[in-house]
């Protein structure tokens, strides 16, 4: 800018830029001007909103363990169609629940894509362009596109009553891991939407608002006969791959010792045709709005859950949850016979057969939701093309009208190429970066004054990173003394809460237990397996002495707290080595509260995790806030998302720990600062 004065290239980019930011803007205006006017559609959006409440109130309260339906008088005074009315929504301290700016912003840009514009023939929101969230890891864009699907599925069911029925929305991810953590948050929402469904049968119809989760066998099994081994290992508490250990929406423990499942494989007066040949499985207490079977009073059912391919071609959810990988299997499950509907892939599209050799009778799905579009670069993304053009062609109704495209990513590079690849379509951005680098309007960096007059701007942020690089050590030697010092200093703290008391007549304020809960765990981040293996092999030995040496440095070995913080380190894993069914154990695991007085190791969450890029993204656990970096990561995009898993509700440290062999890593360590500055 010469002379203080912005030349004639930056006006016209400053000016491209407010176009696009004044384009968002007038669509999300005409949205709610032509589509909330017309009062059914302003109903819907009501309803999304309710159903958005119910799954965040009980994803929340459920996690607290607050959650409990009861009996008074006789009566049932649970989770009816009053209770949320008055429930308190006061969920994140005084804060009531709401909608953040930008989620709100993208659910209203979006309803084009839902709700056809009279004026728009075409239906070119829907059929040409792809709206992408892009902000950052933590910053709620799950919640942003739950809303979509929530009005998606109403919209179907009260416009298209039966056809409305079987799969509306598709959603897809590329990792397992991410996939089952995810799965069991969106659930939350369909459950919800299932409580709206059975109040509103005359409206919503009385098909059940299903999930389907469609992975590998390794993650849970393909067959009905299979899953039932599956329960029935849960219920004789062997290892299982049942994605769930306690109710979702009452935190009731599956551990009763009457069942909570049954196979329904006959079809009668009393079993409609949308709930046979299907494993029903409930809660264990019989108030909760899931504790009963099939036959239960009308406000009562069985979890709107399937877990298995057979009942899931069978009967197609109203979301499909699934790996990418999936879709290969799509032309090699396919039957015209009636008996084998349970293996017929083309229901998902609404189409195969249904009874005597009738069309299926549902519409294609309305919406595919591909979730961090950054992982499907290179190779992956050549295959998952390959197979896009054939999954629109399946989804595209007859008269022409192609599902609405939803993607979301925090690291976005060469968007529109990526999109026209994957897609064949346009892409929109949103929010827009804006004219100010760390300003989009829907989000900006915080900022602190150094001076009176507001000069000297300085960034402020959870999350602090932190470079070492070992000289005259191996990289071996730095790691251990990092998590010793990291593991030790929780007895430092503890120390100085305790004063002169005893552990077990301390009162835990709840910012102490708060503290010692968010950084008790240390993960260990390494950008390969064969990394992981050479410190594993250190952790019993020479982990253990590095602890005790650091430990008796600082703190008087005397100390009682000398063996529970010394003499054994409870461990866990999130990497690629893990099968489907351990992985929802160590995701029990490491999300597991730190709670005050617990005298066995065993009820405390682990005090080191191993981790991989399994972990990078769209993994949420709130108590994670220590990460060691091993090495720089291969990409700028890995080394965001991976650092970004710490730091998402309170202060994180991140310590990236340099190899001084590595040309890269040395370029990096000398250009520390510059480079996360950028």
């Amino acid at each position: 800018i010469p002379d203080g004065k912005p030349s004639k290239i930056y006006k016209n980019i400053n000016k491209q830029i407010l176009d696009a930011c004044s384009s968002d803007q007038k669509r999300i205006k005409e949205n709610i001007n032509l589509i909330l006017s017309n009062p059914s559609n302003l109903k819907l959006f009501r309803w999304m909103n309710t159903a958005m409440f119910m799954q965040m109130w009980h994803s929340i309260k459920s996690k607290r363990g607050e959650v409990s339906p009861f009996i008074q008088d006789d009566k049932f005074n649970g989770f009816d169609s009053d209770f949320y009315k008055k429930a308190d929504d006061k969920l994140f301290g005084n804060a009531s629940a709401a909608w953040r700016p930008f989620q709100l912003a993208f659910i209203l840009l979006n309803l084009d894509g839902i709700f056809k514009h009279s004026d728009d023939t075409n239906w070119s929101k829907r059929n040409e362009w792809v709206d992408l969230v892009w902000f950052p890891t933590g910053g709620g864009k799950t919640e942003a596109y739950l809303g979509l699907i929530a009005l998606t599925i109403l919209n179907r069911r009260i416009l298209h009553k039966a056809e409305g029925g079987g799969t509306a929305v598709i959603m897809r991810y590329t990792l397992r891991l991410l996939t089952t953590q995810q799965f069991q948050r969106a659930s939350m929402l369909i459950m919800a939407l299932e409580i709206l469904r059975r109040y509103n049968p005359k409206d919503l119809g009385q098909e059940p608002i299903n999930i389907g989760l469609w992975v590998g066998d390794n993650s849970l099994p393909n067959k009905l006969e299979d899953l039932v081994k599956e329960f029935d290992n849960q219920h004789k508490k062997k290892s299982n791959k049942i994605p769930f250990k306690s109710c979702p929406w009452c935190n009731t423990p599956f551990e009763s010792d009457e069942k909570n499942y049954k196979l329904l494989n006959k079809r009668t007066d009393v079993i409609k045709t949308y709930q046979y040949n299907r494993v029903h499985f409930h809660c264990t207490d019989y108030n909760c709005s899931f504790g009963d079977s099939i036959n239960a009073r009308t406000d009562q059912g069985a979890y709107p859950i399937s877990l298995c391919d057979e009942e899931i071609y069978q009967h197609p959810p109203a979301l499909l949850f699934g790996t990418v990988d999936k879709f290969a299997q799509l032309a090699h499950k396919v039957s015209n016979e009636d008996v084998n509907r349970h293996t017929d892939s083309r229901r998902l599209f609404g189409k195969g057969n249904f009874e005597s050799g009738k069309p299926c009778g549902y519409l294609p799905p309305d919406m595919i939701i591909q979730d961090e579009l950054h992982l499907l670069l290179g190779p992956l993304g050549s295959s998952v093309a390959l197979f896009e053009a054939a999954v629109d062609q399946l989804c595209t109704r007859e008269d022409g009208t192609r599902p609405k495209v939803i993607s979301s990513t925090a690291t976005t590079r060469n968007t529109p190429l990526q999109i026209m690849a994957l897609f064949n379509r346009h892409v929109n951005l949103f929010p827009k970066p804006g004219i100010d680098s760390d300003d989009s309007f829907f989000a900006f960096n915080k900022r602190e004054s150094k001076d009176e007059l507001g000069r000297e701007n300085e960034y402020l942020s959870q999350r602090r990173y932190m470079g070492l690089l070992p000289t005259g050590r191996t990289p071996m030697w730095l790691q251990m003394r990092v998590i010793a010092i990291c593991l030790t200093h929780r007895a430092i703290f503890e120390l100085e809460q305790l004063g002169n008391k005893h552990p077990t007549d301390f009162d835990y304020s709840d910012e102490v237990t708060k503290a010692l809960d968010f950084y008790h765990s240390v993960i260990s981040y390494f950008n390969s397996l064969k990394e992981v293996g050479k410190t594993e092999s250190q952790i019993h030995t020479y982990l253990t002495k590095e602890i005790r040496k650091v430990f008796n440095r600082v703190i008087r070995p005397g100390q009682m707290m000398h063996s529970a913080y010394t003499y054994s380190i409870n461990e866990a894993e999130l990497t690629g080595r893990l099968s489907g069914e351990d992985i929802i154990g160590e995701l029990d695991k490491v999300g597991k509260k730190w709670q005050p007085k617990t005298l066995k190791k065993s009820d405390l969450p682990p005090d080191f995790i191993v981790a991989t890029n399994m972990i990078s993204v769209g993994i949420d656990v709130s108590r994670f806030n220590t990460i060691i970096m091993n090495s720089m990561p291969r990409n700028i995009a890995e080394y965001i998302q991976a650092s970004s898993r710490v730091a998402r509700n309170d202060y994180g440290l991140v310590i990236t720990l340099h190899h001084p062999f590595r040309a890269r890593d040395v370029s990096h360590y000398e250009k520390f600062q510059e480079f996360h500055e950028k």
